[in-house]
Protein backbone atom coordinates (compact mmCIF):
# COMPACT_ATOMS: atom_id res chain seq x y z
CA UNK A 1 0.00 0.00 0.00
CA UNK A 2 1.33 3.41 -0.89
CA UNK A 3 0.85 6.43 1.30
CA UNK A 4 3.75 8.65 0.34
CA UNK A 5 4.60 10.25 -2.98
CA UNK A 6 7.84 11.92 -3.98
CA UNK A 7 6.94 14.45 -6.66
CA UNK A 8 9.86 15.20 -8.99
CA UNK A 9 9.42 18.06 -11.44
CA UNK A 10 11.88 20.73 -12.55
CA UNK A 11 9.06 23.20 -13.27
CA UNK A 12 8.19 25.02 -10.03
CA UNK A 13 4.70 26.11 -11.09
CA UNK A 14 3.63 22.67 -12.31
CA UNK A 15 5.19 20.94 -9.27
CA UNK A 16 3.36 23.33 -6.91
CA UNK A 17 0.04 22.81 -8.74
CA UNK A 18 0.34 19.02 -8.44
CA UNK A 19 1.41 19.33 -4.81
CA UNK A 20 -1.72 21.38 -4.05
CA UNK A 21 -3.88 18.68 -5.66
CA UNK A 22 -2.24 15.73 -3.88
CA UNK A 23 -1.17 17.02 -0.45
CA UNK A 24 -4.64 17.06 1.17
CA UNK A 25 -4.95 13.32 0.37
CA UNK A 26 -1.42 11.85 0.35
CA UNK A 27 1.85 12.73 2.07
CA UNK A 28 3.69 14.44 -0.78
CA UNK A 29 7.33 15.49 -0.91
CA UNK A 30 7.90 17.92 -3.80
CA UNK A 31 11.46 18.19 -5.19
CA UNK A 32 12.90 19.82 -8.28
CA UNK A 33 15.46 17.06 -8.91
CA UNK A 34 16.52 13.63 -7.74
CA UNK A 35 19.65 15.21 -6.23
CA UNK A 36 17.48 17.19 -3.79
CA UNK A 37 16.64 13.94 -2.03
CA UNK A 38 20.26 13.54 -0.98
CA UNK A 39 21.25 10.22 0.54
CA UNK A 40 18.17 9.69 2.70
CA UNK A 41 15.14 8.59 0.73
CA UNK A 42 11.64 8.10 2.09
CA UNK A 43 10.72 4.48 2.71
CA UNK A 44 7.83 2.89 0.81
CA UNK A 45 7.40 5.93 -1.40
CA UNK A 46 6.06 6.15 -4.91
CA UNK A 47 7.68 8.53 -7.35
CA UNK A 48 5.45 10.78 -9.43
CA UNK A 49 7.77 12.22 -12.07
CA UNK A 50 7.32 14.63 -14.94
CA UNK A 51 8.39 12.80 -18.11
CA UNK A 52 11.96 13.91 -18.59
CA UNK A 53 14.64 11.60 -20.02
CA UNK A 54 17.39 12.74 -17.67
CA UNK A 55 15.27 12.57 -14.51
CA UNK A 56 13.79 9.15 -15.31
CA UNK A 57 17.20 7.66 -16.17
CA UNK A 58 18.82 9.17 -13.05
CA UNK A 59 16.03 7.84 -10.86
CA UNK A 60 16.32 4.31 -12.24
CA UNK A 61 20.12 4.44 -11.85
CA UNK A 62 19.82 5.62 -8.22
CA UNK A 63 17.39 2.79 -7.46
CA UNK A 64 19.89 0.30 -8.85
CA UNK A 65 22.74 1.84 -6.83
CA UNK A 66 20.72 1.70 -3.62
CA UNK A 67 19.29 -1.74 -4.31
CA UNK A 68 15.86 -0.42 -3.50
CA UNK A 69 13.13 0.02 -6.06
CA UNK A 70 10.07 2.23 -5.88
CA UNK A 71 7.13 2.51 -8.27
CA UNK A 72 7.51 5.30 -10.81
CA UNK A 73 4.46 6.97 -12.30
CA UNK A 74 5.16 9.48 -15.04
CA UNK A 75 3.02 12.37 -16.22
CA UNK A 76 3.05 14.80 -19.08
CA UNK A 77 0.88 17.47 -20.64
CA UNK A 78 0.38 15.33 -23.72
CA UNK A 79 0.19 11.58 -24.19
CA UNK A 80 2.55 10.37 -26.90
CA UNK A 81 2.02 6.61 -27.34
CA UNK A 82 5.61 5.82 -28.33
CA UNK A 83 7.00 7.72 -25.31
CA UNK A 84 4.47 6.10 -22.99
CA UNK A 85 5.30 2.59 -24.17
CA UNK A 86 9.05 3.24 -23.92
CA UNK A 87 8.69 4.47 -20.33
CA UNK A 88 6.44 1.61 -19.26
CA UNK A 89 8.90 -0.86 -20.82
CA UNK A 90 11.69 1.01 -19.03
CA UNK A 91 10.16 0.47 -15.62
CA UNK A 92 7.38 2.99 -15.05
CA UNK A 93 4.11 1.51 -13.77
CA UNK A 94 1.78 4.13 -15.20
CA UNK A 95 1.69 7.24 -17.36
CA UNK A 96 -0.74 10.07 -16.64
CA UNK A 97 -2.06 13.14 -18.34
CA UNK A 98 -1.62 16.42 -16.47
CA UNK A 99 -3.58 18.53 -15.56
CA UNK A 100 -5.85 16.22 -13.58
CA UNK A 101 -7.89 16.39 -10.41
CA UNK A 102 -7.13 14.60 -7.14
CA UNK A 103 -9.51 11.73 -7.91
CA UNK A 104 -7.83 11.14 -11.28
CA UNK A 105 -4.31 11.17 -9.84
CA UNK A 106 -5.15 9.03 -6.82
CA UNK A 107 -7.19 6.62 -8.94
CA UNK A 108 -4.29 6.23 -11.37
CA UNK A 109 -1.93 5.45 -8.49
CA UNK A 110 -4.35 3.03 -6.83
CA UNK A 111 -5.09 1.25 -10.07
CA UNK A 112 -1.53 0.00 -10.48
CA UNK A 113 -0.66 -1.08 -6.93
CA UNK A 114 -0.34 -4.79 -7.74
CA UNK A 115 1.68 -4.10 -10.90
CA UNK A 116 3.96 -1.81 -8.87
CA UNK A 117 4.48 -4.50 -6.23
CA UNK A 118 5.33 -7.09 -8.89
CA UNK A 119 7.70 -4.77 -10.76
CA UNK A 120 9.54 -3.76 -7.58
CA UNK A 121 9.92 -7.42 -6.56
CA UNK A 122 11.20 -8.36 -10.02
CA UNK A 123 13.65 -5.45 -10.05
CA UNK A 124 14.94 -6.39 -6.61
CA UNK A 125 15.43 -10.00 -7.75
CA UNK A 126 17.38 -8.87 -10.84
CA UNK A 127 19.57 -6.65 -8.71
CA UNK A 128 20.26 -9.50 -6.26
CA UNK A 129 21.20 -11.80 -9.15
CA UNK A 130 23.48 -9.14 -10.64
CA UNK A 131 25.17 -8.65 -7.25
CA UNK A 132 25.84 -12.39 -7.00
CA UNK A 133 27.37 -12.45 -10.49
CA UNK A 134 29.61 -9.52 -9.59
CA UNK A 135 31.10 -11.60 -6.76
CA UNK A 136 32.49 -14.07 -9.30
CA UNK A 137 36.10 -13.75 -10.42
CA UNK A 138 36.60 -13.12 -14.14
CA UNK A 139 37.67 -16.75 -14.62
CA UNK A 140 34.70 -18.12 -12.66
CA UNK A 141 32.44 -16.01 -14.84
CA UNK A 142 34.10 -17.36 -18.00
CA UNK A 143 33.59 -20.94 -16.78
CA UNK A 144 29.98 -20.22 -15.86
CA UNK A 145 29.34 -18.63 -19.27
CA UNK A 146 30.86 -21.63 -21.04
CA UNK A 147 28.68 -23.95 -18.93
CA UNK A 148 25.60 -21.98 -19.99
CA UNK A 149 26.62 -22.64 -23.60
CA UNK A 150 26.49 -26.36 -22.81
CA UNK A 151 30.20 -27.07 -22.87
CA UNK A 152 31.59 -29.96 -20.80
CA UNK A 153 34.40 -29.45 -18.30
CA UNK A 154 36.83 -30.91 -20.81
CA UNK A 155 35.66 -28.54 -23.57
CA UNK A 156 35.84 -25.56 -21.20
CA UNK A 157 39.36 -26.53 -20.13
CA UNK A 158 40.48 -26.73 -23.75
CA UNK A 159 38.80 -23.44 -24.69
CA UNK A 160 40.28 -21.55 -21.73
CA UNK A 161 43.67 -23.27 -21.77
CA UNK A 162 43.36 -24.61 -18.22
CA UNK A 163 43.16 -28.09 -16.70
CA UNK A 164 39.94 -30.02 -16.10
CA UNK A 165 40.65 -29.86 -12.35
CA UNK A 166 40.93 -26.04 -12.51
CA UNK A 167 37.58 -25.90 -14.31
CA UNK A 168 36.08 -28.05 -11.52
CA UNK A 169 37.48 -25.68 -8.88
CA UNK A 170 36.13 -22.58 -10.65
CA UNK A 171 32.79 -24.30 -11.13
CA UNK A 172 32.63 -25.24 -7.46
CA UNK A 173 33.57 -21.70 -6.37
CA UNK A 174 30.92 -20.21 -8.68
CA UNK A 175 28.25 -22.52 -7.24
CA UNK A 176 29.22 -21.52 -3.71
CA UNK A 177 29.24 -17.79 -4.51
CA UNK A 178 25.94 -17.95 -6.35
CA UNK A 179 24.40 -19.89 -3.49
CA UNK A 180 22.64 -22.32 -5.79
CA UNK A 181 23.45 -25.30 -3.58
CA UNK A 182 23.37 -27.56 -6.61
CA UNK A 183 25.50 -28.54 -9.52
CA UNK A 184 25.34 -26.18 -12.46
Amino acid sequence: MWNRVVLVDRDDARRNAIYRVLSPHITTLPVGSVAELGKVWPEAAWFLVHDDDAVFDELVARFAEQGEFHPIVLYSEELVPSAMVARIMGGAVNYLLWPSDAAGLIGALSGVEELARQRCAASAAKLAARAKLQRLSPREYEVLHAMRRGLTNKEIAKELGISNRTVEIHRSNAIAKLGTGQSI
